[in-house]
């Protein structure tokens, strides 16, 4: 999982579409994106960017699981809260709004 936008930077290519999304693509993915396109915007003069086309999937990966479940892998879908992964996804908002400020 990729939490913030360093770790973007460093797994993604220049020139690459980006495509963000959390569970739902409600506040993790348009934060990122947004902290991903300031950080783009200061680093190069527009429109020459390094990432120009970044999305946000619509509905999360839970809408496109529903309609589209061979796509991905593995084959199953697991809520964000469910009691199995209750500390990681704990540990994980955690890092989203460490980031976040």
């Amino acid at each position: 999982n990729i939490n913030n936008e360093n770790d973007i930077l460093k797994t993604v290519k220049p020139n690459n579409i980006v495509i963000l999304y959390g569970e739902l693509s409600s506040e993790r993915g348009p934060g990122l994106a947004k902290r991903l396109r300031n950080i783009d915007r200061f680093q190069n003069e527009y429109p020459k960017l390094n990432y120009p086309e970044i999305y946000i999937l619509d509905g999360g990966y839970r809408k496109f699981y529903q309609n589209f479940p061979k796509y991905c892998t593995p084959q199953n879908y697991i809520q964000m809260h469910d009691k199995r992964y209750r500390e990681e996804c704990v540990h994980s908002q955690k890092i989203f709004k460490l980031n976040k400020s």
